[in-house]
This record gives structure tokens, C-alpha cells and sequence, in this order.
């Protein structure tokens, strides 16, 4: 059962964000509220989302060796899509604690316990970006997007390959503790890039990067419950 309720700090600012960070000082007073649901104080996670997107766009552009306008917008979607659901994902996360934030000293100065804005805002607010996302989403393409919902509720190893001059090989070490295993490795990996399909039952496995042909594998990681 939720604790008794921790009186806030009155000027509104987020006990576990820096202080005098860009939301508490130059954001318009009306927005603050909402960019601190989604954690715009706090950047490093929309960057560990960013990132990434933008390390595959520079990887495409150096293997196919040609620069297109639209991948100007893909840096610049995906920068915008990692900002829109980190923070709709954390905004999801503060209306489903609500009632135990307001007992925690770190978390009493939250939103939503702190009385800044209603369950309701904070809702209508995590839908907002969630569509925002989703507009950015369909203007990719349709293969971005269908590699996407194959990603959903799977481990996906990403293994990329920076030279662009030289085939590169080795061992790549199954991660055993974040796939809960304990005994024999025995894996279903598939290439999402070339659909090939390898069994795994060693806690090294051989992995060949060739950037002739791709520099760079996206493997599906499951459970073969097969030998």
C-alpha cells in the first residue's frame, strides 16, 4: 500500500533533475509541467534511443556510398520519434505509479503526484506524442517499418561492421544472463537483413562481416527448443 503522501517542492522543479536544467528556466511556464513527464530534463534516455538510429543511418549511407536528402529526414525523425515516445513511455510510467510516487522523497515532485497536472493531462499528453510518433513512423519505409513490429516482444543483436575496406571476423559472446539462461546455449538466430538462419549452441559463436556484401548483421534472437 502506497505511504503517506510527501509535501512537493512548491516551485515545481523535479527533485532528481540538475538544477537550473533548460525545462525549469527557459521553457514557457505552461509546457514545464509537461516536459518533465516525459523526462525532457533528463535527456540521456532520448539519447540511448537516438543514437543508434543515427549510427544505422551513417552505416547505410558508407555502404551504399551515396547521400540522399531523405536521409536527412530519417536522422531527423528518428531524433524527433526518440524524444516523442521516451517520453510517451515515461509519462505511461509516472500515471501507473501515481499512487506510490507521492510517498517517495525522489518522485513526491513528479506531476502528477505534485498536483502540477490530472491523470486525465497526463493521458491526453502521452497520447499526443504517441500520434506525433506514429505520423513520423508511416512516412518511412515500408521495410523500416515492418522490421520494426518483427523487433517487438524479441532480443535483437545488432553486430556492425565500421570498416568499410576489410572483411572483419570473429567471436561474439551470447548474453546469456539477459536471456535467462543458465545451462546449454541453444539459440534460433535470424539475420533480418538477409534471412538466413543459424542454430547456436556455444556461448562464442563465429560471426564474418563482409562490407562487399553487408557490413552488418540484425539478428533475431530466440529460444530453439529444438536440437
Amino acid at each position: 500500500m502506497p505511504g503517506p503522501q510527501i509535501s512537493p517542492d512548491q516551485s515545481g522543479q523535479v527533485a532528481d533533475a540538475v538544477t537550473g536544467n533548460w525545462v525549469d528556466t527557459l521553457a514557457p511556464a505552461w509546457t514545464r509541467p509537461y516536459l518533465r513527464l516525459s523526462r525532457a530534463d533528463r535527456p540521456i534516455g532520448t539519447w540511448l534511443l537516438y543514437l543508434p538510429c543515427v549510427w544505422g543511418t551513417l552505416l547505410a549511407m558508407f555502404h551504399t556510398g551515396e547521400t540522399r536528402l531523405f536521409d536527412a529526414w530519417i536522422v531527423l525523425g528518428c531524433g524527433i520519434g526518440a524524444f516523442l515516445m521516451r517520453g510517451a513511455g515515461c509519462t505511461w510510467n509516472d500515471i501507473t505509479d501515481r499512487d506510490f510516487d507521492g510517498s517517495v522523497a525522489r518522485t513526491a515532485s513528479r506531476p502528477i503526484p505534485s498536483g502540477q497536472v490530472t491523470v486525465k493531462q497526463a493521458l491526453a499528453w502521452a497520447v499526443i506524442q504517441s500520434l506525433i510518433a506514429f505520423c513520423i513512423l508511416i512516412t518511412f519505409p515500408v521495410q523500416a517499418i515492418l522490421l520494426g513490429i518483427i523487433a517487438l516482444g524479441n532480443i535483437i543483436w545488432c553486430v556492425v561492421n565500421f570498416d568499410t575496406d576489410y572483411r572483419q571476423s570473429g567471436f561474439v559472446e551470447v548474453p546469456k544472463q539477459l536471456l535467462g539462461l543458465t545451462g546449454t546455449v541453444n539459440l534460433r538466430v535470424t539475420d533480418l537483413l538477409t534471412g538466413q538462419i543459424y542454430h547456436w549452441f556455444n556461448d562464442w559463436n563465429y560471426v564474418e562481416l563482409n562490407p562487399d556484401q553487408l557490413p552488418g548483421h540484425i539478428f533475431k534472437v530466440e529460444l530453439n527448443n529444438r536440437r
